[in-house]
């Protein structure tokens, strides 16, 4: 019944749906699937993200960030820090980077936020906290491999 069809079984199953046919491009399947999960369940971060990403790819950097912001604020993690930064440099606001250097102070060993970190150091021209950030990447990425290499052993 309606109580089965709102369960979080269903939302998995949609967010599972709508993920691979967000990644495909612009197509009403996966923008439908999103939009039945925002009637199901419209405050879960899964829903949020994935209405970023829709605003995300619509040109809409600042309805993206609000998405990626509510979305984080419920599940903190260092994709949603990488969405939340590109999507505040796309919507032109102060400090961009904010999102990404507030979850690294954190989660120092996140390897992407820590690249992406970087690369924002570059684009502005600030070769030195870019090497910085890439070092630091460097040595999460060998902390990284020592740990696989431990667990395969």
């Amino acid at each position: 019944g309606e109580q089965r069809a709102k369960g979080p079984g269903n939302l998995i199953q949609l967010a599972r749906a709508a993920g691979p046919a967000l990644a495909a491009g612009p197509d009403a399947k996966g923008d439908g699937y999103v939009e039945r999960m925002r009637k199901i369940a419209p405050d879960s971060p899964v829903t949020l993200a994935m209405l970023g990403d829709i605003a995300t790819r619509q040109k809409q950097p600042r309805e993206a960030l609000r998405y990626y912001d509510r979305a984080f604020e419920r599940a903190p993690s260092g994709t949603l820090a990488i969405n939340r930064y590109r999507a505040g440099v796309a919507a032109g606001v102060a400090s961009p980077e904010a999102p990404l250097t507030d979850w690294l102070r954190r989660n120092p060993g996140d390897l992407l936020a820590t690249v992406a970190l970087g690369e924002h150091y570059q684009a502005r021209g600030d070769h030195a906290a870019a090497i910085r950030q890439y070092e630091a990447g460097l040595k999460a990425s060998a902390q990284l491999a020592r740990l696989l290499d431990k667990s395969a052993a």
